[in-house]
């Protein structure tokens, strides 16, 4: 028998009891108990949780989260003897040697959570420092700063870059909290605070932990890839900055939380060379340097070549100035060569892949980057977002509305789909003589093109657009 001051737990009958009294505790959360109980103290990572409590199944880790919960409310005020290092595992500390092992806990979780300021980002940056400025500014003038834009233009980069550079000043703490693998909006406040009280787990909920330890200072919050659970990435800003105003929050998404006081940063696509640009000129654009460091990285001399320099930025045009995709290029560019590489481009577009190993999964294809917003769209987003790639440049919204409009979708519905996708990042808008107009970036114009001949609706979108085409030219002067 196992003790954790009032509570017992009892291996032979498989059971708990709480101040003597039984305690129903689920099989897995049972499970969980003992792997952590066996380890006497040891931390037990997340991997070997999961392959000991779930053996031969493929589960989220969304569902470790709910067995934790349950044991934490099952130890009550006791719930300090469960450790945590985020990222890493968990630990049960026996009562005979709680401080002991807790102590050495902190210090793990102090060096998962609080690394040095130079670690945190540790690839080279391409056009950026403009964006981090105006990052930096924006903090020290506002308590809410969200980078927006769309899949793989490099949020999660500059966003790393501004929190290294704060920590470097000693300007504050910042908290750097990775949410893409949190897919149930109720564990995000979990999340969060088995990141920044990384001492043990205290009482209180989650929420009341987070306040706690974020009252009466000055740190800063960076909550990354909030789009998948944006509504309760918005609540929980707010409640933050309500109930800790000295704190600052700093969010990166593919859409805004549309908080009040909010300041949103629209990062832009690196900057590309024109077509007639010579060689000097085409070498100094950020597009074009990112590219040919990561494929001199991967063992491609084509910074050497003046014949491939021309070749260099045209593939960065083609890939819209996004540094994933140009990353992703480079890797393959310095595999196959530079020229056989564009050649090939259009026809792997969507599945060039040889990015980090530890990047997220969407991140490691450009399919996946928009694998992953297209998925987050309702519907008939995503019925408007497949008919817009019929358009090959700038478009305004009567022409989307002709194109996109069904028998049971009206002008409203359709402009409102267009400004949903604006605001999640999948247009693009410019002013163009006093209108405005909007076009997809040619990576995701690509993907949707796929979706709408997947869906088997290319012919008929096809022929409403050749008919408004003509009907335009019918009425030009």
């Amino acid at each position: 028998m196992l003790t954790y001051g009032d509570v017992e737990l009892l291996p032979d009958r498989r059971h708990v009891r709480v101040s003597d009294e039984p305690f129903k505790l689920g099989s897995r959360a049972y499970k969980l108990l003992e792997v952590l109980a066996d380890a006497n103290g040891a931390l037990v990572s997340k991997d070997e949780i999961m392959s000991r409590v779930w053996p031969d199944t493929v589960v989220e880790e969304a569902n470790l989260y709910v067995q934790i919960c349950a044991i934490r409310k099952m130890l009550g005020p006791r719930a300090d003897r469960l450790g945590v290092v985020p990222g890493q595992g968990y630990c049960l500390a026996p009562e005979s040697s709680s401080q002991r092992v807790l102590s050495s806990v902190t210090a793990l979780s102090q060096a998962a959570t609080g690394a040095p300021p130079q670690s945190l980002c540790t690839a080279r940056i391409f056009g950026r420092d403009g964006a981090v400025d105006e990052l930096m500014h924006a903090l020290s003038e506002s308590s809410l700063v969200s980078v927006v834009g769309p899949g793989g233009v490099g949020k999660t980069t500059v966003a790393r870059e501004v929190a290294r550079r704060v920590e470097s000043s000693n300007a504050g703490e910042v908290w750097f909290v990775e949410l893409a693998k949190v897919n149930v909006p109720e564990f995000l406040s979990a999340t969060v605070a088995d990141v920044i009280d990384n001492v043990s787990i205290r009482s209180g909920s989650p929420l009341q932990r987070i306040v706690k330890r974020l009252r009466d200072t000055h740190a800063i919050v960076v909550l990354d890839n909030c789009e998948h659970i944006i509504e309760a990435a918005a609540q929980l800003a707010q409640t933050i900055l309500t109930l800790a105003p000295m704190c600052r929050v700093m969010a990166t998404s593919r859409e805004p939380l549309r908080l009040p006081g909010e300041v949103v940063h629209r990062l832009q696509p690196l900057d590309l060379p024109r077509p007639t640009d010579t060689n000097a000129e085409v070498i100094k654009s950020s597009a074009v340097q990112l590219f040919l460091d990561r494929s001199g990285s991967m063992g491609g001399r084509f910074a050497s070549e003046e014949s491939s320099i021309p070749i260099a930025g045209a593939i960065c045009r083609r890939l819209d100035g996004l540094p994933l995709a140009i990353e992703l290029a480079a890797t393959r560019a310095a595999t196959l060569g530079i020229r056989e590489f564009l050649e090939y481009l259009d026809d792997c577009l969507l599945t060039l892949n040889g990015g980090y190993r530890t990047a997220l999964p969407q991140h490691q294809t450009l399919k996946a980057a928009f694998e992953w917003s297209y998925t987050l769209l309702s519907n008939s987003q995503q019925r408007v977002f497949r008919r817009l790639s019929i358009f090959p440049a700038l478009f305004d919204v009567k022409a989307a509305i002709r194109i996109a409009t069904e028998d049971e979708q009206d002008s409203t519905e359709i402009m409102g789909a267009v400004c949903a996708l604006l605001d999640k990042s999948l247009l693009v808008s410019e002013m163009k003589n006093g209108y405005m107009r909007y076009r997809l970036l040619e990576t995701g114009r690509v993907y949707a093109r796929q979706k709408l001949v997947d869906n088997g609706e290319e012919g008929a979108v096809q022929q409403k657009f050749v008919e408004y085409v003509c009907g335009q030219a019918s009425v030009s002067p």
